[in-house]
C-alpha cells in the first residue's frame, strides 16, 4: 500500500475489504479497536474520512477486483445467458420463471421499459402554479410579509 499507515489502519483496511465486506463498524471491531456500539461506529466512519485509509482501500479496489464485482456488461451478459437459457439450474437449463425475470432485469437496465407517472390538480385538472412575477413584485412582496413579521425593514432580493 502506497499509503502509510499504522499496524491497526492496514487491519482495519484488510478487514473492510474482506471479512467486514465494507462495514466499517466490523471493521474497526475486526482490527482491534477497543470500543462497542456507537463509539465503534465512530472509529469506523472516521477511519474511512482519513486519506491515507481512503486511498488504501481505492487501491485495493483497483487491484483487488479480481472478477468479484460484476460490470454492467458481466450482468448484462449472465442476465442474456438466463434468459436463452444457457445458464444451467444443477442440469436443466433454468427455470422459466427466471428466464423471464432475467429477460425483464435487462430490459430494465437498458431502458427498455419506461414508467410514466402523470400528476394532475383537484377533479384531474390541471395543476395550479403561482403566476409569474416580476423581481419588482417579489420584492414587494417579501417586504409586505417581513413587515408583517416585524423582521426587516429593507429587504432586496434580486
Amino acid at each position: 500500500m502506497a499509503a502509510r499507515l499504522t499496524r491497526k489502519q492496514i487491519k482495519f483496511v484488510e478487514a473492510f475489504m474482506g471479512e467486514a465486506e465494507g462495514d466499517a463498524t466490523a471493521a474497526a471491531r475486526l482490527a482491534g479497536y477497543n470500543a462497542t456500539g456507537s463509539v465503534l461506529r465512530n472509529i469506523g466512519c472516521e477511519n474511512l474520512q482519513k486519506p491515507n485509509i481512503a486511498a488504501a482501500i481505492a487501491e485495493r479496489v483497483a487491484e483487488d477486483d479480481g472478477g468479484l464485482i460484476m460490470t454492467r456488461k458481466d450482468r448484462q451478459v449472465l442476465w442474456s445467458r438466463i434468459a436463452r437459457g444457457e445458464v444451467l439450474d444443477g442440469d436443466r437449463p433454468a427455470k422459466m420463471g427466471d428466464r423471464l425475470k432475467a429477460s425483464e432485469i435487462l430490459g430494465k437496465s437498458q431502458g427498455d421499459f419506461i414508467d410514466r407517472v402523470e400528476h394532475s390538480g383537484p377533479n384531474g385538472g390541471p395543476i395550479a402554479t403561482l403566476p409569474e412575477r416580476t423581481p419588482e413584485e417579489r420584492n414587494a412582496r417579501i417586504k409586505e410579509l417581513t413587515a408583517m413579521l416585524g423582521v426587516l425593514d429593507d429587504v432586496d432580493a434580486t
